[in-house]
C-alpha cells in the first residue's frame, strides 16, 4: 500500500446540520413555552449552541499518517509529533460516515469523520485502509486459540513429543 497523509478540516455539513437543528429548537421554544420556562429553555439552548459551536470547531486529530507498511500515526491538535495508533475493532465504516476508535499509548481517541472533512482521494484511501489494509494482530491469536481448543476437545497429542 502507498503511504498517505490525511489532513482533516472541520466539516461544513455538520456545522450546517447543527445550525439547522438549533434553529428548529429555537422556533419550538419560542412557540411552545412562555414565562420563566421560556427563559430557562432559552438559556439551555444558548449553552447547547455554544457547546456545539465549540465542539465542531475543535478537531482533535489534525492528521492521520499511514505508512507503506500499514502502520498509523495520529497528529493531534495540541502536539507537533505523531503518536502511533491502532484502530480498534469497534470502528464503523459506511459510504458517507466513518466512526473510528484509535488506541494510543496515552488512551483512546474517538473520531467521527464525514467526507467533507478531507479531499475525495484521501477519503477513499482511508476507507480502503480501514476496511482491508490494516494490520490484524489479534487474528492469529484467535486462530491459535481455536486450534488449541480443538486439540483439547479431541484429546489429540503429538506422539513425537513423548
Amino acid at each position: 500500500m502507498l503511504a498517505c497523509v490525511v489532513r482533516l478540516r472541520p466539516s461544513l455539513g455538520a456545522q450546517y446540520l447543527a445550525v439547522g437543528m438549533h434553529g428548529l429548537v429555537l422556533g419550538a421554544i419560542v412557540l411552545y413555552s412562555a414565562g420563566w420556562q421560556c427563559l430557562l429553555w432559552l438559556l439551555a439552548w444558548l449553552f447547547s449552541a455554544l457547546w456545539a459551536g465549540y465542539g465542531l470547531r475543535q478537531t482533535r486529530v489534525k492528521r492521520i499518517k499511514i505508512s507503506q507498511q500499514g502502520q498509523v500515526s495520529l497528529v493531534l491538535m495540541h502536539r507537533k509529533t505523531a503518536i502511533p495508533a491502532i484502530l480498534c475493532p469497534g470502528s464503523m465504516v459506511r459510504a458517507k460516515v466513518m466512526a473510528l476508535q484509535w488506541q494510543t499509548a496515552k488512551g483512546s481517541v474517538h473520531q467521527l469523520l464525514l467526507p467533507d472533512m478531507m479531499d475525495a482521494q484521501a477519503w477513499r484511501r482511508l476507507q480502503v485502509w480501514v476496511r482491508w489494509c490494516q494490520p490484524h494482530k489479534a487474528q492469529p491469536v484467535l486462530r491459535q486459540l481455536i486450534l488449541y481448543k480443538v486439540i483439547h476437545w479431541f484429546r489429540l497429542k503429538d506422539n513425537n513429543l513423548e
